[in-house]
């Protein structure tokens, strides 16, 4: 079936979407990252239960992303229906189940914490500022599938 040209209105929703979500995203890791900068030392219970706060805000955010990018509609289901299901796209969708195991696994271990368990703030900091790094990777690599979706398929459905 050969493309024809349409008003570009669905793409750009798409990219307003995932603008929305991102900068949601960049807010919920930035005040994570700014309560894991606050000091700890004799106050790591508060320490503990606001980086638990902000680190369930960015789960939540990450959680209903992976959720919109992977439904139809959603960039990653617009990418495999525009462009097939490459290798890019297969490491997107292993980024999106890692990430989310990985800050589950890190809120539950804070959640642990709060009943006694031995999670020191180092490791909390270094833990989450790794997922932080990750999920910025991430965004960018979402973002670079969004604009070649953008760029190639620009006003055309099939």
């Amino acid at each position: 079936m050969n493309p024809v040209p349409v008003p570009g209105k669905p793409r750009e929703r798409l990219s307003e979407s995932a603008s929305r979500e991102y900068a949601a995203l960049v807010r919920a890791m930035d005040a994570l990252e700014w309560a894991l900068a606050s000091p700890a030392p004799t106050r790591e219970a508060g320490w503990h239960r606001e980086a638990q706060r902000e680190l369930a805000k960015v789960v939540g955010l990450l959680q209903e992303h992976c959720e919109a990018a992977e439904k139809e509609g959603g960039i990653i289901a617009e990418v495999v229906r525009s462009r097939g299901r490459s290798g890019e796209v297969t490491e997107t969708l292993r980024e999106h189940d890692r990430l989310l195991r990985e800050a589950v696994t890190l809120l539950a271990a804070l959640d642990e914490h709060a009943g006694g368990s031995a999670l020191s703030h180092h490791e909390v900091r270094r833990r989450a500022w790794e997922l932080t790094a990750g999920m910025r990777r991430h965004q960018a690599r979402e973002a670079d599938l969004l604009i070649e979706l953008l760029e190639r398929d620009e006003g055309v459905i099939d």
